[in-house]
């Protein structure tokens, strides 16, 4: 594997955890998670707003597609102690918001780079 260990991201493997088992545990998390989701959704709203998406374009769908497209991909990366399946994830969603984006925004969204090319 690429790094240093599997990546995990500790909010997921919480709930994972903690998802049938504790209600209250449960409900913290999905709380974080909200928050999370919150953060992305209100930054793509403004991108919206601004015309940086395009008119057709969910802002509340994208900012849940980040919040879980990536935890999908951590979960592979970690069974398979590979990146790439967080990689590709990531990818997409890049591609994604940018094939929803319009001008200047479009151009800020590239490949983030591979662990080798840092």
């Amino acid at each position: 594997m690429r790094g240093q260990g599997p990546p995990q991201c500790p909010l997921g493997a919480l709930g994972g955890e903690l998802a049938e088992t504790d209600p209250k545990a449960r409900d913290a998390v999905a709380a974080g998670f909200r928050r999370w989701e919150g953060v992305l959704r209100d930054g793509l709203r403004s991108m919206h707003e601004r015309d940086e998406l395009a008119p057709s374009a969910d802002p509340d769908d994208l900012a849940l597609a980040m919040l879980t497209v990536p935890q999908g991909g951590l979960l592979m990366a970690q069974i398979q102690r590979d990146t790439k399946p967080l990689e590709t994830l990531l990818d997409a969603i890049i591609a994604r918001i940018t094939s929803a984006s319009t001008g200047t925004a479009a151009s800020s969204l590239g490949r983030h780079p591979t662990p080798s090319a840092r």
